[in-house]
């Protein structure tokens, strides 16, 4: 657990003189009564999320260096029995420091190296779930907008459900019996995907339904007796060949194919530049000079004759442009034509017979490519199918898997939070509830009660439950997620807090609204007590400065 932590940019006096300790269960950042903003209650959160391995201390609280300074956390961690000091600087936040108990430094670590190291001690290694992914999603700080009372498992506003169902399976421990099967899910999805990727890249042929297929088996019977009649005529027929000659002739023609495809491309291209210059056609006025006397005689021409050469100048820039930017396109043409010429000069000497001539060999090449085009076209139809039966079959074995695992992971929660939000409510309200339909998918609500105050209730109860049945090493909760919920379901929840062995990290302010009970709860748990000109860094920085009376 995090036992300590502190900077020198932190307000120190006698009230506050060294590190800011912490305990098993409940730490509360004590803010006051009339709720006085920016004295750094979130901010505090957010520099434990620091020492967690976080960079939100320093993405979203900017204002914080900005005013303030670059600056150390010095941190400790009890960790297997032993006490683990650190020290992290938000300039170079990507590197931590091992230190003694006075924090001299040891040696330095990469940050992952350092999440790694805690996650182990932590058990989080073995469940196959890093630090961060653990407890980014229950550390809801005002900043990182992660407090969403109706999806509790968002770590942050742009996540998928699917990543926090299989965060939850890895705190549960229940991931690594799915994930073979999710593992092929996504192989299938994969490969599917290059599949039809590289048909696009390449054009590739490929039959659009079984009806084309068997219009393209069809086709093939007839190009092959077509062929075989060539090949006759030339002397030879595919059969003729040797196995040997006809090896070297499939190999010159697959390395043809990709050649004939890109030389068709860039023509393309060339041609799309050509039109966007808008030099795709030639024009000129010249040719109707003389139709255009003949009707208008006493037509003066000159103009028309000026607005032509000036088109012709204008054209000639434009040209001289193109030439340029499509000159490695020209010169990549020219190379791909000399090499498809070589190799079809290659095909020829490989196909011909001492009888044929070079008109035969050529139609009997021809009849071969249109084969070859639609045997392919009909195979990549077929690999498709497969490829798309592969990845339903994932899918539904995936699903037939997961299902038990799922519904008890949701027993497991729906259970835990049935029990601990009935605690705080004296079991007067309904408790939340989760339904996780497939690994992708889940639910999650207070049935016939959205009122805010509930729903805050409820995400608090879900957290509970989290760190009470799962991994989950500690969780943080924030003013703002505290403040709407009714002062008699937060005395329970004061309640549960306490008796947690787990940490719990609380930002609250005007206290007096509770039970003495919760209040004494909170005053003997917290460690750090904020307030005006007491702020976490000794003054707000938010606040305008008073103008000083010049009238005297």
């Amino acid at each position: 657990m995090l036992v300590e932590f502190d900077s020198d940019a932190f307000f120190h006096d006698d009230q506050r003189p060294g590190p800011l300790r912490l305990a098993e269960g409940l730490n509360t950042v004590l803010g006051t009564e009339n709720t006085t903003n920016s004295i750094g209650k979130s901010t505090t959160l957010l520099a434990i999320d620091f020492c967690f391995g976080g960079n939100d201390y320093i993405d979203k609280a900017k204002d914080v260096v900005r005013n303030i300074g670059h600056h150390d956390i010095k941190f400790a961690f009890l960790l297997g029995g032993e006490t683990h000091y650190f020290r992290r600087a938000t300039d170079t936040p990507n590197v931590v420091t091992l230190c003694d108990e006075d924090y001299r430094s040891l040696r330095a670590m990469t940050l992952d190296d350092f999440k790694t190291f805690v996650a182990t001690q932590y058990g989080l290694v073995n469940a196959g779930i890093s630090l961060r992914q653990a407890v980014s999603n229950f550390f809801r700080i005002w900043q990182r907008k992660n407090a969403d009372v109706d999806h509790p498992l968002l770590s942050h506003v742009r996540d998928k459900q699917a990543e926090g169902i299989k965060r939850a399976l890895k705190l549960f421990d229940k991931y690594n019996r799915l994930e073979e099967y999710m593992d092929a899910l996504n192989a299938a999805i994969r490969e599917l995907d290059l599949f039809k990727a590289a048909g696009r890249y390449y054009e590739f042929p490929q039959a659009k339904n079984i009806t084309e297929v068997n219009n393209n088996s069809k086709r093939i019977k007839d190009l092959s007796r077509e062929r075989d009649r060539a090949g006759s005529q030339a002397g030879l027929t595919a059969k003729d060949y040797t196995p040997a000659q006809q090896a070297a002739i499939n190999e010159v023609q697959s390395e043809r194919e990709p050649l004939l495809r890109r030389f068709n491309q860039i023509n393309r291209q060339i041609s799309a530049m050509r039109r966007a210059k808008g030099i795709s056609s030639e024009v000129t006025l010249t040719k109707k000079f003389d139709a255009l006397r003949e009707f208008f005689p006493d037509a003066t021409l000159e103009r028309i004759e000026n607005i032509e050469h000036f088109h012709r100048n204008i054209r000639q820039i434009l040209e001289a442009e193109f030439k340029s930017e499509t000159k490695q396109l020209q010169e990549e043409l020219e190379a791909i034509s000399q090499r498809i010429k070589h190799i079809n000069e290659k095909l020829e000497e490989l196909s011909v017979a001492p009888s044929a001539t070079q008109a035969d060999v050529r139609a009997y090449s021809e009849l071969d490519r249109q084969i070859r085009s639609l045997t392919s076209a009909n195979k990549a139809f077929y690999d498709q199918q497969r490829l798309q039966k592969a990845k339903k079959d994932a899918g539904e074995t995936l699903k037939r898997e997961s299902q038990a695992i799922l519904q008890n992971l949701e027993d497991e929660l729906n259970k835990a939070m049935q029990r601990i939000d009935g605690e705080i409510t004296n079991g007067e309200r309904t408790p939340p509830k989760i339904t996780i339909a497939t690994v992708d998918k889940y639910s999650y609500e207070i049935e016939d009660d959205s009122g805010t105050g509930s729903t805050q209730r409820g995400l608090v109860s879900f957290d509970l439950a989290m760190l009470e049945t799962s991994l989950l090493p500690a969780v943080a909760h924030d003013s703002m997620l505290i403040q709407p919920i009714e002062d008699q379901a937060f005395d329970g929840i004061a309640q549960v807090y306490a008796r947690q062995s787990k940490q719990v990290f609380l930002a609250i302010d005007k206290i007096s609204r509770y039970s003495p009970r919760t209040q004494k709860i909170l005053r003997d748990t917290t460690f750090i007590k904020l307030e005006e000109d007491r702020e976490l860094f000794g003054r707000s920085w938010s606040k305008k400065k008073k103008k000083k009376d010049t009238t005297a």
